[in-house]
């Protein structure tokens, strides 16, 4: 119900939480009121909330998340049982059926974009998968600043490695790791310190300054 309000499909109830709720706001980042049905609440009440609903991280990698998340990303393993395409061979390292769970990240090459960038937040972890890696940092990470840089950053990777899956697949050109991981560091640090408020304490201040 949460996809179908999302993508405002086409039905009575959709148009009315639309109306009433949502109205012109982002449904990714609708909050609902204290006087919100407890349907609405419950609804919007999912465990990856916390990972997608960040506002350090930028509106369109959120939505790539959330659809990873949700394994509802058009991968080639999908395209193939459709009947759309022939191969669904990873198209970034050959070595495996492009699935959600191997583009994150068991493939060679987001396995490695993942590691280079969680090592220059000071992060070390070998968790392949995307779900794992998410709930791994909420554990790990105390700091709740640092935390929500994590999760934008790992929205970030899953957004450029299906980027770059795309421009493999329709521009036959794969974009460097090295590459990757700097257009990673760069837009994740861009975007926060944009929006960085003045209540953000000196040491997470000079922490972000220093990545």
């Amino acid at each position: 119900m949460a996809w179908a309000i999302a993508q405002k499909q086409d039905n009575l109830w959709v148009k009315w939480v639309h109306a009433v709720y949502v109205k012109q706001k982002d449904w990714l980042v609708y909050r609902p009121s204290v006087a919100a049905s407890w349907a609405i609440k419950y609804i919007c009440k999912v465990h990856w909330h916390s990972y997608v609903l960040n506002r350090f991280t930028l509106p369109k990698h959120r939505i790539t998340l959330w659809l990873a998340l949700q394994d509802r990303l058009r991968t080639r393993d999908r395209l193939h049982t459709y009947g759309v395409i022939n191969d669904d061979q990873c198209a970034l390292c050959g070595l495996g059926t492009e699935t959600c769970t191997h583009l994150f990240f068991s493939c060679h090459y987001s396995k490695e974009c993942c590691s280079l960038v969680l090592q220059w937040l000071g992060f070390h972890s070998s968790r392949t998968q995307l779900s794992v890696l998410l709930k791994w940092l909420h554990k790990y990470c105390k700091n709740p600043f640092k935390r929500r840089v994590a999760y934008a950053v790992v929205a970030s990777i899953v957004y450029q490695i299906w980027r770059a899956t795309n421009l493999a697949i329709w521009e036959q050109t794969v974009p460097s790791i090295v590459n990757t991981v700097k257009c990673i560091q760069y837009t994740v640090t861009h975007r926060i310190l944009s929006i960085l408020s003045k209540k953000v304490r000196t040491r997470d201040r000079e922490w972000l300054h220093s990545l």
